[in-house]
């Protein structure tokens, strides 16, 4: 008994301040995750990480920038910006890094 109480408080400690993806959204963030290492392959062939503007997500679609948007304004806010002028797929990437640890499966 005990041992399941421990187990409920350690799998809310752990889905505390997490986003729990949607089925909808599942495959939405599958494609985002895959486009960002894809990306991030060809930002590092160009520049060998000698680039101030930094990587971006590959052929980003207007559905994975809002699931990015949507799920990076739970955590930040929409009050937030970037001082380098750089392309909507490299502000994704940004947003991508900030909440990458932050995305769970749901249910």
């Amino acid at each position: 008994m005990i041992f399941n109480k421990i187990k409920i408080w350690l799998k809310s400690l752990f889905e505390y301040n997490k986003y729990k993806l949607t089925d909808e959204e599942i495959p939405i963030w599958e494609s985002i995750v895959l486009k960002e290492y894809q990306g991030y392959l060809e930002w590092y062939e160009k520049t060998k990480g000698d680039d101030l503007c930094g990587p971006w997500i590959k052929d980003i679609t207007p559905e994975e920038v809002a699931l990015l948007d949507k799920i990076h304004e739970k955590y930040y806010g929409n009050d937030w910006w970037i001082a380098t002028p750089i392309s909507t797929a490299q502000v994704c990437y940004v947003e991508y890094e900030d909440i990458k640890d932050k995305v769970i499966y749901g249910k």
